[in-house]
């Protein structure tokens, strides 16, 4: 029987092949190699041409208390659109000698979420943790304990002359370059936006060298060996806003080898060399001290470590207001920013000192409680007016980002969301205007 093909079945052929979807790859368990395995799931993911950058392959993790995936060679190159997202419970990539964590290829649009990539070591090279050629944006990640020896850069990150590359919400520290950047070494465009950069080691640069275009947004950069940020971009490609960077341990906490002019609004800075602002509000000579008190890098909530601001910190409230200026509306652990924001990563919370009345936990009920971390919350009649929902860890730390709402006669439903939390106790704190109600969130 001959059979004949219409122009109808020709079109309709095309449009399945045009609706073929990028696909998604789950890694389940911490092997360096083999099935389902993260090299397995990146081999596969770069084979597949189905991928668009408006439709990228997903690489995602599916293993139980997470865990430590330690390379024994380096991984394949991403080289498509990808994007690698962790999960609730923490997995870390982990180098080791000659072996970096990631390496993204010229051409690709790479994303990489909710990660710990550490102890990559190198020698006489680039990029321990993360080597970028590509377009990379790098959120809620931690990058450190990585090292290049002798004459390496970036050895956390380091994004050459074919790159783009940002980061967000996450914290680079501990990572030593024999060379310039500790941090991030870049050639190119490079955003870091909620970003604390922290205890690293470099003959310069310790914290971030950028030698291209470079927009920093509430930004900490302290405590770092061979100074804090050297820039040696052109003076029409540096951007500085709400930018804290103080307590170099050894160099300028930001500095050129050459005088240049960059623009910048209401930045906090110790020393600062051959450097100008164009912009206004920028403060030079602030101490460590002054800015964190003793306050160390560590866990004050949230997935990735910051340093606290203490009370009387100079910035507080120093920085432009969230949201209106490309300042983010959450700080780098998602607390939220309102009115002028504090300049830096971290946002502090004041202790209320009014005397609050507590009401009766009726008013509120909480569906799926205990749960897997989603909650529904139900706001009764009881309460009026205007409210505020936050939830804090066991702790006293925030967790979820405060919210006002407003609420007629009858009940409103509100979505918790603690899924990227780990196990245990929270807090519920809705605070009305004739009270608060506490109510404890259990995730198992």
């Amino acid at each position: 029987m001959k059979k004949t093909f219409t122009l109808f079945s020709i079109l309709y052929v095309l449009v399945l092949i045009n609706q073929v979807q990028a696909t998604t790859f789950v890694v389940q368990n911490l092997n360096d190699s083999g099935t389902n395995s993260l090299r397995a799931a990146i081999t596969s993911a770069n084979a597949d041409a189905t991928a668009t950058s408006s439709s990228p392959h997903i690489i995602s993790f599916d293993i139980l208390g997470g865990g430590t995936i330690s390379l024994l060679s380096a991984l394949p190159d991403l080289n498509n659109f990808i994007v690698i997202n962790g999960q609730a419970e923490r997995i870390t990539v982990s180098g080791g000698t000659g072996i970096r964590g990631f390496s993204v290829a010229n051409g690709s649009e790479i994303t990489i979420n909710n990660l710990d990539i550490r102890n990559g070591k190198l020698s006489s090279d680039v990029g321990a943790g993360v080597l970028n050629d590509g377009t990379l944006t790098i959120d809620n990640c931690t990058i450190a304990g990585n090292n290049v020896s002798g004459t390496g850069q970036g050895a956390g990150i380091y994004n050459s002359s074919l790159g783009t590359l940002t980061v967000t919400n996450s914290t680079i520290s501990g990572n030593t370059s024999g060379n310039y950047g500790g941090g991030i070494c870049s050639y190119a465009d490079l955003e870091v936006v909620n970003c604390t950069i922290a205890d690293n080691n470099a003959g310069g640069g310790a914290g971030i060298a950028s030698y291209g275009g470079m927009i920093a947004i509430n930004v900490t950069v302290v405590n770092n060996s061979g100074g804090g940020i050297y820039y040696g971009g052109a003076a029409d490609q540096g951007a500085f806003e709400n930018v804290l960077a103080v307590g170099s341990v050894t160099g300028d906490d930001l500095y050129s080898t050459s005088s240049v002019d960059v623009i910048g609004n209401h930045n906090i800075f110790g020393t600062v060399t051959l450097i100008t602002f164009t912009g206004v509000s920028n403060t030079t000579g602030a101490t460590k001290a002054a800015v964190f008190g003793t306050n160390i890098l560590g866990d004050n909530g949230g997935t990735t470590q910051t340093v606290a601001l203490i009370s009387g910190s100079p910035a507080i409230d120093a920085g432009t207001s969230g949201g209106s200026t490309g300042a983010p509306t959450l700080d780098q652990i998602g607390q939220s920013r309102s009115g002028a924001t504090d300049i830096g990563a971290f946002e502090f919370q004041p202790v209320p000192t009014s005397t609050i009345s507590r009401l009766s936990e009726d008013l509120v009920k909480v569906y799926s409680n205990p749960g897997n971390g989603f909650f529904e919350v139900e706001i009764g009649e009881g309460i009026q007016g205007t409210y505020d929902l936050k939830v804090l860890d066991n702790k006293g730390r925030q967790v979820l980002g405060s919210a006002t709402y407003n609420k007629g006669n009858d009940a409103q439903l509100q979505s918790v969301n603690l899924t990227n939390q780990a196990q245990g106790t929270y807090l519920l704190l809705i605070t009305t205007e004739k009270g608060i109600i506490n109510k404890s969130l259990i995730k198992f």
